[in-house]
């Protein structure tokens, strides 16, 4: 399986609890991946002042046989840089790059 670049936009919000959100990304053509498997995620950040990309890697939450969009489900961590920031501030639209998948 190729690994792929892709820019797309959120285009769902699943509120799961207080500290969790599942974040749905629709692809235009198929998205094939394995159970497992996960993607890297890179959203432009402010970061001391300065507007940074900044990459995490996250499991695929959604089944493989759903091929035109993926889940990823966030949670909030005391110390997470990309999760506070997903988890406060992703809106519906909100541009992601993602690549994978991997493993």
């Amino acid at each position: 399986m190729a690994i792929k670049e892709y820019d797309l936009k959120i285009s769902e919000i699943i509120e799961e609890t207080h500290d969790t959100k599942t974040f749905r990304i629709n692809f235009e053509d198929e998205f094939n991946f394995e159970p497992g498997q996960f993607i890297s995620l890179t959203l432009d950040i402010m970061q001391n002042d300065e507007l940074k990309p900044l990459t995490r890697q996250y499991s695929i939450s959604s089944s493989p046989t759903k091929k035109n969009y993926i889940d990823l489900t966030i949670k909030k961590m005391a110390n997470g840089v990309m999760s506070n920031y997903v988890i406060d501030n992703l809106k519906v639209g909100t541009p992601v790059k993602i690549k994978g998948p991997y493993g």
